[in-house]
């Protein structure tokens, strides 16, 4: 008898156990209005390795952001570019918005490298950046860059190659790369600049979970071993 009730302990234990491992009901982080779920995951004890997809790890951590002290906001790091806060995930387009927790997303734009990263972006546009006397540009329609910018020298960023052959003789170029922008900037004739001063949009191809999403379903892995994705359209128990 005393076997049996060994057994039967030793049974319900290796099941909560399992269960611990691979529960992934959603999460939340602060006071976001989207949850954390499959390929997403919130490392740490509130949703195992196994909830999520290899690259799609988050942290949620306590910040002082816009003035609000002990904040919790969930923080995406991008290898090579380090970590930004996530304003949004839409699951069903596959897109992740982000923004620089210390509110300078052009400097971040300067050095972005997602090459080791499952996200890439859905639109970009070959801006130049460009340092101008301060004089230059105060009375100008140019959009300055005020986060690059200080008391000697305005940035600012154009895609418009008129705008840096006319600017030639005072500004110089500080880098002239593909940057990731939530719309196109302007037509090629344009002599605009923009301060960038919008999010990052990000999106992923793999897992693919459209389908899935679009008939009111979650993608998770089929078991805790198999890397298979399954579409599950009862995923209330989490599980």
């Amino acid at each position: 008898m005393g076997f049996l009730l060994r057994t039967i302990f030793f049974a319900l234990f290796l099941f909560q156990t399992i269960q611990s491992q691979n529960d992934c009901r959603f999460q939340s982080c602060g006071e976001n209005q989207f949850l954390v779920r499959f390929p997403f995951r919130l490392r740490g004890e509130k949703q195992p390795e196994r909830c999520g997809y290899p690259g799609f790890d988050l942290i949620c951590t306590t910040t002082t952001y816009n003035n609000k002290r002990n904040s919790q906001v969930p923080l995406l790091n991008l290898p090579y570019s380090g970590d930004f806060v996530i304003r949004d995930i839409n699951y069903l387009t596959q897109e992740i918005q982000l923004y620089d927790p210390n509110n300078c997303l052009p400097k971040r734009l300067l050095n972005l490298n997602l090459s080791s990263s499952p996200f890439f972006s859905g639109y970009s546009e070959n801006l130049t950046f460009l340092s101008c006397p301060p004089e230059q540009i105060a009375n100008s329609r140019f959009a300055k860059i005020d986060c690059l910018s200080n008391s000697t020298s305005s940035v600012l960023a154009t895609s418009s190659m008129n705008l840096v052959k006319a600017l030639s003789d005072n500004c110089s170029t500080i880098a002239a790369l593909s940057v990731p922008v939530l719309w196109p900037l302007q037509n090629s004739n344009d002599w605009l600049s923009s301060d960038l001063s919008g999010d990052l949009m990000l999106t992923w191809n793999v897992p693919n979970c459209e389908g899935c999403e679009a008939r009111g379903g979650v993608c998770g892995f089929e078991n805790g071993t198999s890397d298979r994705i399954m579409c599950y359209t009862d995923p209330r128990t989490g599980n």
